[in-house]
Formats: C-alpha cells, structure tokens, sequence
C-alpha cells in the first residue's frame, strides 16, 4: 500500500488542525471509528467495552491505521494556543458501525440482495455487535460541541475520545439486515461463511460519554428501525422502477 494512502487520515487531519490554529478555531471534534480499537482477532472476545480497556487495533490495514494516527494527532493537539492566544479544544467520537438512511454499507447490502433474488449475503454470522443510528451519532457530535464551550467541563472533555452507541440491540451484522429488509421480502443467505474478523464478538458501553457530554440516545431503537425500514423501501421502489424501465 502506498505510503500517501496509507497516512492520507492523518495528512488530511493535521492540515486542518493546523488551520484551525492558524484561524483560531477553538473547537476540534474529530469523528474517528470504532476500528481504531480492533478487532484484532475473531477469537477474541470484547463485550461492553469501555475507554478505560485501552484496545487498540494491532493492524496495518490502511484504514485503521491511519485512522488511530489521526485519532492521537487530534487528542495530542488538544491544549494548543491559537493564533488569538485562547486555547485549543478537541476530542474524538468512536461510533459503532452505523446504520440509518444513506448508509453506503447498508446501500450495497440491499442493493446486492435485490440483484441476487432477494438473499441478502451472510456478513458476520457468528459476531454480535451494538450498532448505532445516524441520528444518534450526529446528536453525540452536537453534545460534544457543547461541552468542549463549557468552561465546567473544561477538565474532563478535551483531549478525550468517547465510544457513541445507543440502545440498538445487540445482533450480528446479517440479522440487523434481515430486520430492516424482511418487511420487503429479502431473506438470509442459509450457507456458512468464511471464519473472519467480521465474526467477532465486539460491543461497547456509551457510559463515559453519558457522564461527560451528557449523551443520551435521541432515538430508540424502535424509532431508529422504523426510519431506517421507510429509506430501505425507497431503495426497493428504485430497484423497482429500474427494472420497469428496462422492460420498457
């Protein structure tokens, strides 16, 4: 892998730290990823997680790589003086794999299925994870923001990273897409697949951020499912009028 792809978060981030400093931005809020703490194997075991377990992903692979090296860029430069002389605010949020509208990994799912006479393809059949709505991990940014302003909050926040996740239950990666598909008749693909780090057991607790931004979910998991379903309908209605066209 190139160098330049492989530290392209990192390049990209410390310009814009540096320009924050330079324009005396005073807030940073860096949205890093969960793959910053692993999995580092399938065999391992990680429920409930939390900041203080310091995982840390032991991988090479571009995108965890130059995530974790962006991720300390921006913590290291909390602190910083700026251009005006105030000081220099960050922290990073870790959500957990996201779903909701406008998901690109829950775009493909669908769209891969609707080609594939409606089997949705089997993605993590042994893991169990905690995703998270869009809605939350946005709402998550919005606290932060608001807590790295607040003077009485000025030595518990910054230069810290926060694990985002909500009360979405706790599921493999295929049977969160069977849940919000079923309605549209998709079903599971019934074959095993292959032994992998998507098949990890990885869930982690939003508690830290609960106590330090006062996080709380803005939508259950209900609500959450009950959007998410209504996009995935309108992917099945494209696909639909897709194929009429073809037809025609």
């Amino acid at each position: 892998m190139p160098r330049s792809n492989r530290y392209q978060d990192l390049q990209g981030t410390q310009l814009l730290l540096e320009a924050c400093v330079q324009d005396s931005v005073p807030v940073f809020i860096y949205p890093s990823a969960l793959e910053v703490a692993g999995p580092n194997s399938y065999k391992e075991i990680i429920e409930n997680a939390h900041e203080r377990d310091c995982l840390e992903n032991t991988w090479s692979a571009p995108y965890p790589h130059s995530k974790k090296l962006a991720e300390k860029a921006v913590l290291a430069a909390n602190g910083r003086t700026l251009k005006n002389g105030d000081t220099f605010y960050t922290c990073a949020l870790r959500p957990m794999y996201i779903y909701g509208e406008g998901s690109p990994f829950l775009t493909a799912n669908i769209n891969e299925a609707l080609n594939n006479n409606g089997i949705l393809s089997s993605v993590g059949k042994f893991s169990a994870v905690n995703p998270v709505y869009i809605g939350n991990v946005a709402w998550a940014h919005i606290l932060a923001l608001r807590a790295l302003r607040d003077p009485k909050k000025a030595l518990s926040v910054p230069g810290q990273f926060y694990y985002i996740s909500d009360d979405t239950s706790h599921q493999r990666y295929d049977n969160l897409n069977y849940i919000l598909s079923k309605e549209f008749g998709l079903r599971l693909d019934s074959r095993w697949n292959q032994v992998k780090l998507s098949n990890s057991v990885f869930t982690f607790s939003y508690k830290k951020a609960q106590r330090d931004v006062a996080y709380e979910p803005l939508y259950s998991w209900e609500e959450a499912k009950q959007k998410t379903v209504e996009w995935v309908g309108s992917l099945v209605d494209q696909h639909k009028e897709t194929l009429k066209s073809k037809t025609q």
